[in-house]
């Protein structure tokens, strides 16, 4: 299944065990080596900081959407984290 925000699109599914499992996908067109990493390393850093209050069981894929390269300059890890946190808790509902 797929949820997805101006920022993010997240696909998940289970995997039945009782720990999650996170992959982060960017793509080349988002941008140079630097702006991807960046994007990983924020993706990486809010999962780990809200990881208890998602549920547990599953797969989930994170994929920036183009979106977020046309704003990466001008936004902050906070939008981010708000952005990917309101699409990570509707997981599992």
């Amino acid at each position: 299944m797929s949820l997805q925000n101006e920022l993010f699109t997240v696909v998940y599914a289970k995997n039945g065990l009782d720990f999650n499992r996170i992959a982060i996908v960017v793509r080349k067109k988002l941008g140079k080596a630097h702006d991807r990493n960046k994007i990983k390393r924020w993706v990486r850093e809010s999962y780990r900081t809200m990881k208890l209050e998602i549920a547990k069981g599953y797969d989930i894929v994170v994929i920036p959407r183009k979106a977020l390269s046309e704003i990466l300059d001008t936004i902050d890890y906070w939008t981010i984290r708000d952005g990917l946190e309101a699409l990570l808790k509707r997981i599992g509902t």
